[in-house]
């Protein structure tokens, strides 16, 4: 069945097409949901009580799982072993139940929980359990982004000859240049000269703006 799946994407050049569409799609899903809590930093501030180190215990999650346990590693592996289809299915379960468990995280009323921790009776620290959910969700998600970008990039060595390739590869790149810009404000027009830098900063967590949709750059 495999064989047959894979002659049939090397001799039809609309499913080869069809099927990046669909994982280039997936790549900008997934860096858009990545981005999009850094314009709600001063909500959460105001209506959730998170502070600076909240957030920014938050923003750090992404790399947890891929840093500090290579699971980034562990997913070339899986791909390796397993094929594309398998490591795009995981990928693409990895950031929906990440994303669902970020999503209960920041909706739910856990009426000011903290969690602890601590070894040998000894106090480590200490987090606001809403944080540290939202956190464990960010995280999940961030393994399954950064598995589908590599699964991405091995399905158009894979489909793509000659001519072609550079373009599916340019399409798979276009995809994270256009999450990047997509952290906004309504008052920075593309044409401000601050634009790049603004926009730059806010996806990376490192701005938040007004907290309405504002920068508010004069």
């Amino acid at each position: 069945m495999k064989e047959i799946i894979r002659k049939k994407m090397a001799a039809s050049p609309v499913l080869r097409w069809t099927v990046l569409g669909l994982v280039s799609f997936t790549m900008l899903t997934g860096y858009v949901i990545a981005d999009v809590m850094a314009p709600l930093k001063t909500l959460l501030e105001q209506q959730l009580g998170w502070d600076s180190s909240d957030y920014g215990l938050f923003t750090s999650g992404y790399g947890w799982l891929n840093i500090f346990l290579l699971m980034l590693i562990f997913g070339g592996m899986i791909l390796d072993k397993k094929g594309v289809r398998y490591a795009g299915v995981l990928s693409v379960g990895l950031m929906i139940g990440g994303t669902l468990l970020k999503y209960w995280a920041i909706t739910a009323d856990l009426g000011g929980a903290v969690s602890s921790f601590s070894i040998g009776g000894h106090s480590l620290f200490s987090v606001k359990s809403q944080v540290l959910y939202a956190t464990l969700g960010f995280a999940v998600f961030g393994v399954g982004v950064e598995m589908i970008g590599i699964t991405a990039n091995k399905a158009v060595v894979k489909w793509f000859r000659g001519r072609s390739l550079a373009l599916a590869l340019g399409l798979c790149t276009l995809t994270v240049g256009a999450s990047a810009a997509s952290v906004t404000f309504r008052d920075v027009p593309s044409s401000y000269w601050g634009y790049s830098h603004i926009t730059k900063a806010a996806s990376n967590g490192l701005v938040s703006g007004l907290g309405d949709g504002r920068y508010g750059p004069e």
